[in-house]
């Protein structure tokens, strides 16, 4: 086998690191390992390899991905998403509208 430390075409996972800006540490994890399978490869040594033209085709695929449009149908259920009073799941009645509790705290004029 060649070395590859050397060699231009194959890259290290802090390389690889660089690249998607993640620590090296991640690059090593079991998801980026499924993620990048076709681009690694280990040394007589066992350490990891990455081809370097299959790692900038999956950044520049993953970079082309758009995130979704900002709307309803992307809200987070739970979420602020306007200056009205914020509504959580625990305050939300069943057709959403915001439920008024009593607060929890000590009745006022009451000593503890």
């Amino acid at each position: 086998m060649a070395d590859t430390a050397c060699d231009d075409s194959w890259m290290t996972p802090g390389q690889v690191a660089t690249l998607f800006r993640v620590d090296p540490r991640t690059v090593r994890t079991r998801r980026w390992d499924q993620i990048l399978a076709e681009a690694i490869s280990r040394t007589l040594g066992g350490h990891r390899r990455y081809s370097a033209p299959e790692v900038r085709a999956i950044l520049h695929a993953a970079s082309a991905v758009q995130p979704p449009a900002p709307g309803p149908a992307s809200a987070v259920a739970g979420m602020r998403t306007g200056p009205g009073p914020m509504t959580t799941p625990e305050t939300a009645g069943p057709d959403g509208a915001k439920v008024t509790r009593p607060p929890s705290g000590p009745a006022e004029g009451v000593r503890s």
